[in-house]
């Protein structure tokens, strides 16, 4: 899918809505220059950009230089780019699975993970559902359990919202302002994380995702505004549970974050999809 040329791209649609398929990316738009970098400027412009001033540099230089040069830049370049994007990796994984402790395969505790229904192909239920494949059965689950787990992490702990300014943009005339939705993934890496179960020597894999996804004001896209986005970090532990992390990022100049780990009140936190079919 081509993304629109950024003159298409109205105020209205940066930042009241996101149309476009998630970008294969761990950084999420916390700030406005992400923002305006992730989602208002086209892929094709950032990367003529790149051409163009390869082009220039390369019309301007001797070729002797470039003869000399050229390799161990490509070769500096080539290792530098795995690394950040290594790094970014690390960054994101060490967010849901801590390297501190011998033992990280059973460290989680029931506040913290969640029940998720398994894709299953063959089940009609996936018709009734309007759901096609796995990724559209776990967005769903996803912002279903993104929702609930920040009312409940408010409902246990009242006194967040007086002492957390990030949480209270969530409460609206003592009511709950908790706007989500599936179709609006700005960002989703599936990886892989190394889990040691007994020894530094002895790891699996294990399903690793970080997803990103904006909240607003209220539910009326004409209306509405971009409050912040919501990190998601899920680890996978078995076949239908997960370990889940948020963290809550307010749109602004600057980068600043709140965490919802455990949830004390809700243990195995089922989503509703698990909840109505996993006896099926």
């Amino acid at each position: 899918m081509i993304r629109p040329t950024c003159f298409r791209i109205s105020k209205r649609t940066l930042f009241q809505s996101y149309t476009e398929i998630p970008r294969n990316s761990y950084v999420a738009n916390k700030t406005y220059p992400l923002l305006i970098w992730n989602n208002l400027i086209p892929y094709q412009l950032k990367y003529l950009s790149g051409l163009g001033a390869g082009v220039l540099t390369f019309i301007n230089l001797h070729p002797q230089i470039w003869i000399t040069l050229g390799p161990p830049i490509s070769i500096a370049g080539y290792y530098l780019n795995r690394k950040i994007k290594h790094n970014l990796y690390e960054k994101n994984a060490n967010q849901i699975v801590d390297r501190t402790t011998e033992e990280q395969g059973s460290k989680y505790p029931p506040a913290q993970v969640v029940k998720i229904l398994p894709y299953d192909e063959s089940q009609l239920y996936n018709i009734q559902e309007d759901i096609e494949n796995e990724y559209d059965s776990l967005r769903r689950q996803i912002v279903d359990l993104v929702g609930k787990r920040i009312v409940e992490h408010i409902t246990s702990n009242p006194n967040s919202v007086e002492d957390n300014e990030i949480l209270s943009s969530f409460m609206k005339d003592s009511q709950f302002n908790v706007h989500f939705f599936e179709n609006e993934f700005e960002s989703w890496v599936t990886s892989q994380a190394k889990i040691y179960e007994t020894n530094r020597d002895d790891c699996t894999l294990q399903r690793f995702i970080k997803a990103s996804l904006p909240y607003y004001s209220e539910r009326n896209v004409q209306t509405r505004k971009r409050l912040g986005v919501v990190s998601v970090y899920m680890l996978k532990l078995d076949e239908d549970s997960w370990a889940i992390s948020l963290e809550i990022s307010p749109i602004g100049w600057k980068s600043k974050s709140t965490w919802i780990r455990g949830v004390s009140s809700m243990e195995n936190m089922e989503s509703e999809l698990y909840k109505k079919f996993k006896n099926v």
